[in-house]
């Protein structure tokens, strides 16, 4: 019998370094009261690949609101939840890319979680239903 099309064209590849993270698919705020800040919400991130990992590369995209546009830099992180909203780090928005260093007593391995603790500050003049994309990349 002969070999299916699949077959005929399947290469094997061994990979030696990989490097892939975990995180929640969506993050959500519920309401937040205009000129508030949110209660902290806590993103695991896990590296899922066999490459060590000491810093990764957060941005993001602007707010868009059913009624207007927000900065991200209204989304801020750190990594205790008691860091207040003014010492956390701002988002950068897209094509910005800051270093957030992971761990610094253990290179960030697949056995390793870090949290990330997020909160947001609800602009005035925007608001209902505000979405916006996070990006995370392996920084070099």
């Amino acid at each position: 019998k002969g070999k299916s099309l699949s077959e005929e064209r399947s290469v094997t590849a061994e990979v030696l370094t990989l490097t892939a993270f975990t995180a929640p698919s969506k993050m959500v705020y519920g309401e937040v009261a205009v000129g508030e800040v949110s209660g902290n919400l806590v993103m695991p991130l896990r590296n899922t690949g066999n490459n060590p990992q000491t810093k990764v590369r957060l941005s993001g995209t602007d707010f868009l609101c059913n009624n207007g546009r927000a900065s991200a830099g209204l989304l801020r992180y750190g990594f205790t939840a008691d860091t207040p909203y003014e010492k956390r780090t701002a988002l950068t928005a897209l094509p910005g890319l800051e270093d957030l260093i992971l761990n610094p007593q253990k290179r960030f391995s697949a056995l390793i979680q870090q949290f990330i603790y997020w909160q947001v500050l609800a602009p005035e003049g925007v608001g209902d239903n505000c979405k916006n994309r996070v990006f995370i990349t392996a920084s070099p």
